[in-house]
């Protein structure tokens, strides 16, 4: 149940794109690249 991507993809909450890096924020119940925090 729910929606949102299957893949495992991490989705940046700041510049919408994926996460593919090793390293980034996690923070407000969302991830986001380092240089978008």
């Amino acid at each position: 149940p729910g929606g949102g991507k299957c893949g495992g993809s991490l989705i940046c909450a700041g510049c919408l794109n994926a996460i593919e890096e090793d390293e980034f924020v996690q923070a407000l119940n969302q991830e986001w690249h380092i240089d978008c925090f």
